[in-house]
């Protein structure tokens, strides 16, 4: 079965995310998977970033972003191990804490205080959850010094924008976060687009999508469109038809 790059709309409880003032999260600040301080809201409330509990094991948990305002709290990114091609999604008991250090480095230590993940950036000035999905570490001038959006796990979210060697993973299922046997892979200063099915006996197929010039990036816009852009600045869509409006519904697009 090819991959598919799925465009998906959740009605909106209120309106457009992007006109919210930023909450900075200051350095000393912390999250644990258990009590009141389990994650960090957006300032309109639509985002959150902190602890979700894995389905059917409710004593393990992710780090991840999810739509905070609808029912079933979809999950959008989530942390990973750094081993690619074989990252898993990274899960740790209660007890275990998230903390943006005094040295501006963000840490995931399990129970024992063994660090389990960190983005591996030291420096920022403040964190912050921001409305458009995005979670970041910011240096003192605003810039982002890492960012979640930079780092997709399945899923892309309105005014995401991959670079070239940025790679999406499909999941296996809705519940289980490994991931499954297709690859995104927007490659660097190639003429091709890769999706990339890795069988069980570990042989690699690519379903290659020759371009026209190098590809630049791909974006998924603030009108919900997604496309690919190359060097010379022609635009390729790869969404079609009549889309949901973008001020009453959530947009993602999940490759399944």
């Amino acid at each position: 079965m090819a991959p598919l790059l799925l465009l998906l709309p959740f009605l909106l409880l209120l309106s457009s995310p992007y006109v919210q003032a930023q909450h900075n999260i200051t350095l000393g600040s912390s999250l644990t998977p258990l009590g009141r301080n389990s994650f960090w809201l957006s300032p309109s409330g639509d985002f959150a970033f902190g602890f979700r509990p894995m389905e059917g094991n409710t004593s393990s948990y992710l780090l991840a972003v999810w739509f905070n305002k609808i029912s079933d709290k979809t999950v959008a990114w989530y942390a990973k191990t750094t081993t690619d091609p074989d990252a898993a999604p990274v899960q740790v008991p209660s007890g275990s804490r998230l903390q943006l250090i005094s040295n501006g480095a963000l840490s995931l230590q399990d129970p024992t205080g063994t660090e389990v993940w960190n983005p591996k950036v030291v420096g920022a000035a403040y964190a912050a959850m921001l409305d458009t999905g995005n979670f970041v570490l910011a240096a003192a001038d605003g810039s982002t010094k890492w960012g979640a959006f930079h780092n997709p796990a399945d899923t892309i979210l309105l005014t995401q924008v991959l670079t070239p060697e940025t790679k999406l993973h499909s999941r296996i299922i809705t519940t289980d976060y490994s991931n499954r046997q297709f690859l995104l892979n927007l490659k660097n200063n190639s003429v091709f687009f890769d999706i990339v099915a890795v069988s069980s006996s570990g042989h690699q197929h690519d379903y290659i999508w020759p371009m026209s010039g190098n590809t630049t990036n791909l974006a998924f816009n603030a009108t919900g469109m997604i496309y690919i852009t190359l060097d010379s600045g022609t635009e390729i869509k790869l969404t079609s038809g009549e889309i949901s409006s973008v001020e009453n519904y959530y947009h993602r697009a999940t490759l399944d």
